[in-house]
């Protein structure tokens, strides 16, 4: 689903996309597996940057944000921001 939402290239679904990878990665966080995860959200922060998607822009920053506290990588969190 949240693959057709990022073809789609719709302003009105960049909400839903923003929600989409919130419950992806909360999915992946109960499960241990975030650390796979973190790649396909810098590629989604890249594209959210490039769309001027402002919601999907500002979840995926705290996501990633959070993933990379998460296992104590403080620099490339300040890098991030």
């Amino acid at each position: 689903m949240l693959e057709k939402i990022d073809a789609a290239n719709r302003r009105t679904l960049d909400v839903y996309g923003s929600i989409m990878h919130f419950y992806l990665v909360r999915l992946h966080e109960k499960n241990g597996t975030d650390l796979e995860i973190r790649e396909s959200l810098l590629d989604a922060y890249n594209r959210a940057c490039v769309r001027s998607d402002e919601y999907g822009q500002s979840t995926l920053l705290n996501l990633l944000l959070r993933n990379y506290l998460r296992y104590s990588h403080i620099d490339a969190a300040h890098n991030l921001i």
